[in-house]
């Protein structure tokens, strides 16, 4: 019942640690846990704000220098069904770009709002745009 409590109280344990040190000093607790997280996040972000920069790229290049060459690049991409592959590039580019400028912004979003109401809206921007990509790709008779 020692520690437990301290680090489950609430979703912020990180905050909690230094607190309870104070209060309870006779109390073991290892600042380990803070210094693991803080380096965690320090990771994620990185690699998030790497796959957005990637993603910036790739849009940078499918949808404003119509480097077709890198179509291969999406997921599904099958050359045999695709009509107008400059029309895919238009299309696909833009979408690409937000979701780079997105990912590249998550830091700050997670920092400011939390984790939940940071990536929910993600996810949903990932789902619409991609419904919203092919559903537009079909009616154009891109694909």
């Amino acid at each position: 019942m020692g520690r437990w409590p301290l680090v489950l109280i609430s979703k912020n344990a990180l905050y909690i640690i230094p607190k309870a040190k104070e209060r309870f000093p006779r109390l073991e607790i290892s600042c380990r846990l803070e210094e693991a997280m803080s380096v965690g996040m320090i990771v994620v972000f990185g690699i998030l704000g790497l796959a957005g920069l990637a993603l910036i790229a790739l849009g940078y290049f499918l949808g404003m220098k119509k480097k077709t060459n890198l179509l291969f690049l999406l997921a599904g991409y099958d050359e045999s069904r695709v009509k107008d592959e400059e029309a895919l590039a238009r299309v696909t580019g833009p979408f690409l770009i937000v979701l780079g400028i997105y990912l590249c912004s998550t830091p700050f979003l997670v920092y400011r709002f939390g984790p939940h109401k940071t990536f929910v809206p993600f996810i949903v921007l990932v789902v619409l745009g991609t419904i919203f990509v092919n559903l537009y790709c079909r009616y154009k008779e891109i694909t």
